[in-house]
C-alpha cells in the first residue's frame, strides 16, 4: 500500500521524457528524495503510442535534412524550398506537399550566429597569431567574411529547419495533404 502511495506521488513529481518505443523515462528531482537512493523509474507504455510514433509512418530524418541544407523540397528533393532569399514556398511545384505549416522562426539565424561567431574567432585567432595584419584590415577582411558566410549560411539553415520539422511531423506537416 504504502509503496503504490509512493508510486504515485513520484510520477505526479517526475519531469516525463518521452523516448523512441513508447518507453517514458521519469527523471526524479534529486533534492526531494535525498535518502532514498532513487534516480529514475522506467515504464513502458505501449497502449499510448501516437500514430506519428509508429515505425510505419515515420519519415526519414537524414534526407529531409539533406534535401533541406540544399534548399529543396524536403518531402521529394527535387523542387526549390524557397521563392525568394528565405520566403518558403507555400507547396511543392513537383510533389504537392503543403510546406506552408513550417515555423522556422528565429532558428535559423541563432544557428548562423553560433557558426559564424566561432568561425570568424578562430579565424581572428589564426590571423593575429600568423600574420599580425593592421587592426582595420583584421576589422575589414572579417566583417566581409562574416557578412558573407551569414548571407550563404541562412538559407541553407532555414532549409534545414524545415525539413526537421516535416520529418518530425511537427506544426501541421503530420497531417495528410
Amino acid at each position: 500500500m504504502q509503496r503504490a502511495v509512493l508510486l504515485t506521488f513520484l510520477e505526479r513529481r517526475a519531469r516525463i521524457f518521452p523516448s523512441r518505443g513508447g518507453a517514458i523515462l521519469y527523471k526524479l528531482p534529486h533534492a526531494l528524495f535525498k535518502g532514498l537512493r532513487i534516480g529514475h523509474l522506467t515504464r513502458k507504455i505501449g497502449d499510448i503510442m501516437t500514430d506519428a510514433m509508429t515505425h510505419e509512418n515515420e519519415r526519414p530524418m537524414r534526407p529531409a535534412l539533406m534535401h533541406g541544407l540544399r534548399c529543396r523540397c524536403p518531402k521529394c528533393g527535387e523542387a526549390q524550398l524557397f521563392t525568394s532569399y528565405l520566403k518558403v514556398t507555400d507547396h511543392c511545384p513537383n510533389c504537392g506537399e503543403a510546406l506552408h505549416h513550417h515555423r522556422a522562426d528565429d532558428g535559423p539565424a541563432y544557428l548562423t550566429i553560433l557558426i559564424v561567431a566561432h568561425i570568424i574567432g578562430f579565424a581572428i585567432h589564426i590571423m593575429w597569431v600568423v600574420w599580425r595584419p593592421e587592426p582595420w584590415v583584421m576589422a575589414t577582411v572579417l566583417s566581409v567574411g562574416a557578412v558573407a558566410l551569414s548571407l550563404a549560411l541562412l538559407p541553407r539553415l532555414k532549409g534545414m529547419i524545415v525539413g526537421i520539422q516535416w520529418a518530425r511531423r511537427m506544426h501541421g506537416f503530420g497531417h495528410a495533404a
